[in-house]
């Protein structure tokens, strides 16, 4: 969904977007990167449902020029084990009335980086996993993702102190 996503938005054809094949074996994977990052091939990484931990020696090199995109409001329902629908059966279980997504920069952790940008998404009664994870794609992670790109590519996101700074 997010490769149809952006192709739609012309205005991020202008942040030269290049989006990798994934491998189920990691070993293929770690051997791009390895490539990817001697011969520099790329200024910025973005993640989406990407579930590899990317090697340190990775993001040592791209200090924040990695993004990644997760389906809420951290730091709630993140880190180890919280991914694709066990975040919203998470968020259902404990019975929030307001989920969302977080556009951060990865760092070592999992979900600890920096956060750009975060959109929150109202719980209804009635909801389902499915139908909850359906929702906050539409309402936020489909509106942050390319909103945070388009404000990296024009130079309105920078870090300090472990906090992303960003200027709209």
């Amino acid at each position: 969904p997010y490769t149809t996503l952006l192709r739609s938005r012309p205005e991020l054809t202008t942040t030269n977007l290049r989006f990798l094949k994934m491998f189920s074996d990691f070993s293929h994977y770690g051997g791009f990167c390895v490539i990817s990052t001697q011969l520099d091939l790329w200024k910025r990484w973005i993640l989406a449902g990407f579930l590899v931990v990317i090697p340190e020696e990775m993001i040592s090199r791209y200090r924040n020029k990695i993004i990644n995109i997760h389906p809420s409001l951290i730091p709630s329902f993140c880190g180890t084990g919280y991914y694709g629908l066990k975040v919203h059966e998470g968020a259902l279980a404990r019975g929030v009335k307001v989920t969302g997504a977080t556009v951060h920069f990865v760092d070592e952790g999992t979900d600890t980086g920096p956060i750009i940008l975060q959109t929150a998404v109202e719980v209804q009664n009635g909801d389902t996993p499915e139908i909850l994870k359906r929702r906050v794609m539409e309402q936020a992670e489909w509106e942050i993702l390319p909103r945070a790109i388009h404000l990296i590519a024009n130079g309105k996101v920078t870090v300090k102190d472990k906090k992303a700074v960003v200027e709209e």
